[in-house]
């Protein structure tokens, strides 16, 4: 039975999930044409937006209007997006969405591609990143729509008769936007964005019934993958928190985000919207975040992305033990099937609760320092696919191939949770962090330097393998050594 559970997460998740992201790409792909300031760069084919020299750049995110035509619904993001963007007199010139579903469906993905097509078409805008998240019961109807806007401004532009400064944060109209000039003379040339959600993981929250922790969550979904573009430096983190009804909690969920981003000298921002969400029982407030990390970037970084060299050491990083945000289905229905529906309230459930509503550790502060001092040649987080997606695969893209062991030993009830469903330990390494939130390559000589400054970031790191040359090896991808002992390889094909 477990097995089968974990094979199902897998092949329904993880696999239709990575099925409907290359769909959407693929039919989003026409609209980078639609304006000359749209750029892929690189050998990792990055899109990037060429911002005239001194125009500020306005980042803001909002939701669909649902209709029962998809491709209405997805029109109807870019022209909430559009008007948001009329409102500060800016130019639209880009945007990024988010569909989270309960079945990751491919027609009717396909239908609300084609309808944000038709709206960029209208508008002339280019969709340069998305995200494609299934969420099962957590969803309310069939899908849940939002997306963000980069949109640019001449540098004198006023607000409400104001000036703006060089960046900020204001609202307006009852949106809010957040705005920075880029510096091309310091490398700041291009500007880039990913997009990503905190998931299921929430339900775990509305157990404990405190929301703001999940804030990390959310950053280290979109933040984490900004760090691994070679010298990018996030400027804005702009999301969108949906809730199914009246609770107080998401202004603490703004509040903190907006504070949690200043840590790390980013402008944080987070829009409150209705969503048509289900919690974990009847009449219970329930919530989702999903949003969008824009940053800037050199040409020389994204013509030079980060390889890791053979011979280089891998660095495995831990925080505070955590699941991460990714895999969290599973946990759901292993609590609910041993403990029951009110697991949480439970002696032995409220110790589970404690780790599993742990927030995720942000890495992109320790790694964008490792990356800058040249002490990092690759850097890797374990999110969605874990070691065979996050690990495996870039390295085996890349012709490299790392053997390791010694690894952070993973918290007891993950562990437990594992033993109980009889998981294997080549599924939990390709779903589950299991103890080790990151990994970075690093040239041998730079172990203790490197390992210095993961510290200084409050964080734990060793030395755990080796990367060598795959063609050598005649290996692709990862090998590692399970905490059971157990060898499991990833060939990240």
């Amino acid at each position: 039975m477990a097995k089968a559970i974990d094979d199902a997460y897998q092949r329904e998740v993880i696999g239709i999930g990575d099925e409907g992201s290359e769909l959407l790409a693929k039919i989003c792909a026409p609209t980078l044409n639609f304006h000359t300031y749209t750029r892929v760069i690189g050998p990792e084919k990055r899109v990037a937006l060429d911002i005239p020299e001194g125009f500020k750049v306005f980042v803001h995110s909002t939701t669909a209007r649902h209709s029962k035509d998809r491709r209405k619904t997805g029109a109807s993001l870019v022209a909430r997006l559009w008007k948001q963007s009329w409102h500060i007199q800016a130019m639209p010139l880009a945007m990024t969405d988010i569909i989270d579903s309960r079945t990751g469906d491919t027609k009717m993905l396909r239908e609300i591609a084609e309808g944000m097509v038709k709206g960029a078409e209208e508008f002339n805008l280019a969709i340069i990143n998305g995200e494609n998240a299934i969420l099962g019961d957590v969803i309310d109807r069939e899908f849940n729509l939002s997306g963000t806007m980069i949109s640019i401004a001449h540098p004198a532009i006023e607000v409400q008769g104001v000036k703006l400064s060089r960046e900020g944060i204001f609202d307006l109209e009852g949106s809010t936007y957040a705005y920075f000039t880029p510096e091309k003379e310091i490398g700041e040339e291009f500007v880039v964005a990913n997009s990503d959600g905190i998931g299921t993981k929430t339900r775990f929250y509305q157990r404990r019934n405190l929301w703001w922790p999940s804030i990390n969550d959310f950053l280290a979904m979109i933040l984490d993958d900004q760090a691994k573009v070679r010298g990018a430096k996030v400027k804005v983190a702009s999301g969108v928190i949906e809730t199914n009804g009246i609770s107080s909690q998401f202004m603490e969920c703004q509040r903190y985000m907006k504070e949690r981003c200043a840590e790390m000298g980013i402008l944080g921002i987070l829009q409150k919207a209705l969503g048509n969400l289900n919690s974990y029982k009847p009449d219970t407030p329930a919530y989702n975040i999903g949003g969008t990390a824009v940053g800037v970037v050199s040409e020389k970084n994204l013509m030079n992305p980060l390889v890791p060299n053979p011979r280089d050491s891998v660095i495995a990083i831990r925080g505070n033990p955590n699941p991460r945000s990714n895999g969290i289905t599973d946990k759901r229905a292993k609590m609910i099937k041993y403990l029951g529906d009110n697991w949480h309230e439970t002696e032995l459930g409220k110790k589970f609760l404690e780790y599993l509503a742990e927030p995720s550790t942000v890495l992109y502060p320790v790694f964008r320092e490792l990356v800058n001092n040249n002490l990092a040649t690759g850097v890797f987080h374990m999110s969605g696919g874990a070691y065979k997606g996050k690990f495996a695969r870039p390295l085996a893209k890349n012709k490299r191939f790392a053997r390791i062991s010694d690894l952070f030993f993973p918290d007891w009830r993950e562990i437990t949770l594992l033993g109980a469903s009889g998981t294997s330990a080549e599924t939990a390494y390709g779903k589950y962090p299991m103890g080790n939130d990151g990994f970075i390559t690093t040239d041998k000589q730079d172990e203790a330097e490197a390992i210095q400054v993961i510290n200084n970031h409050g964080l734990q790191a060793r030395v755990v393998g080796r990367v060598f040359d795959a063609r050598k090896e005649k290996l692709t991808g990862l090998e590692l050594q399970a905490y059971d002992g157990e060898v499991v390889y990833f060939p990240g094909k």
